[in-house]
């Protein structure tokens, strides 16, 4: 169950190999959703084999300052 889930992490890792192969992915996403502490480098522009999705990240340890605007925030307390 989703209760059973351990969530484990310090921050470093890089998401944007990630989101660059989700966005290369047939049928194109219509949306992408990242959750992470929000400590990752972060491309300064959506991939731009999927420029039409939506991309949101879910921040599980509070806001961050340095997610760039292409990206919907969602911050979890």
């Amino acid at each position: 169950s989703v209760a059973d889930i351990v969530l484990t992490g310090g921050g470093g890792t890089d998401l944007r190999p990630a989101v660059a192969t989700v966005a290369r992915a047939r049928p194109p996403a219509d949306l992408v959703v990242v959750l992470t502490d929000g400590d990752t480098p972060w491309a300064p522009e959506p991939p731009p084999e999927n420029r039409s999705a939506r991309y949101v990240a879910v921040l599980v340890a509070g806001d961050r300052h340095t997610v760039p605007g292409w990206l919907t925030k969602i911050v979890v307390p």
